[in-house]
């Protein structure tokens, strides 16, 4: 009994607690947005015309024909896709050293033309 008499009043203290500090919300000076040099947004309600009423009877009706044609899907050309397959590939790939040290250290310039100096992106 004691420790739901314990859980009780810390739960009340808790409750108690959080009701004081949200409510500490003061509204003293409101600071105005900086003024800019666009006139201030005019907010005006929405009117509607006056409601007219549809003659769906006057509306000439067209009849539509549309293009069928038979598609065969039998005809479109098919490959099998294996996922778990392995296909090399037709020549080895060419291996290089890269070299770090001989990277540029500057940032790339990227109004710099790199094709007059012969390199390719």
């Amino acid at each position: 009994m004691r420790k739901f008499h314990w859980l009780i009043t810390t739960s009340a203290a808790f409750v108690i607690g959080i009701a004081f500090s949200s409510c500490h919300n003061s509204s003293g000076d409101i600071e105005q947005p900086p003024s800019t040099e666009y006139a201030p947004l005019l907010v005006q309600p929405l009117k509607f015309s006056k409601a007219q009423k549809i003659n769906l009877d006057s509306i000439k009706a067209i009849p539509v024909h549309p293009l069928v044609k038979h598609f065969d899907l039998n005809k479109l050309p098919a490959q099998s896709y294996d996922t778990a397959g392995f296909k090399p590939f037709k020549y080895p790939v060419e291996e290089t050293k890269l070299d770090f040290n001989a990277l540029p250290e500057d940032d790339l310039d990227r109004h710099q033309n790199l094709s007059n100096q012969g390199h390719r992106i």
